[in-house]
């Protein structure tokens, strides 16, 4: 029925709005890394940065890629770095 489209449209919704787009995390770490003060950002802060990505889903994206919660910037490996650039589907 007509209802239940708009019902699923709407479940939908947060899904498309919280895909962080992979050149902007790409650019966020690329500047984070070339600067000092930069690098002492936190992961989680830095996410959170992102339209569409608050604490809860940054937690769920760092836990799913098995990043610490407590990681900086600076401290992120080159494989955990891929994998956040390949989270943008998610």
């Amino acid at each position: 029925s007509a209802h239940a489209g708009l019902y699923r449209l709407e479940q939908l919704i947060p899904e498309v709005v919280v895909t962080v787009p992979r050149r902007l995390i790409a650019e966020a770490i690329d500047i984070a890394k070339q600067d000092e003060a930069l690098e002492g950002i936190r992961v989680r802060d830095l996410l959170q940065c992102l339209r569409g990505v608050g604490p809860r889903r940054a937690t769920a994206v760092m836990e799913e890629i098995g990043i610490a919660q407590s990681r900086r910037i600076r401290g992120l490996g080159e494989h955990q770095i891929a994998s956040l650039l390949e989270r943008d589907k998610a």
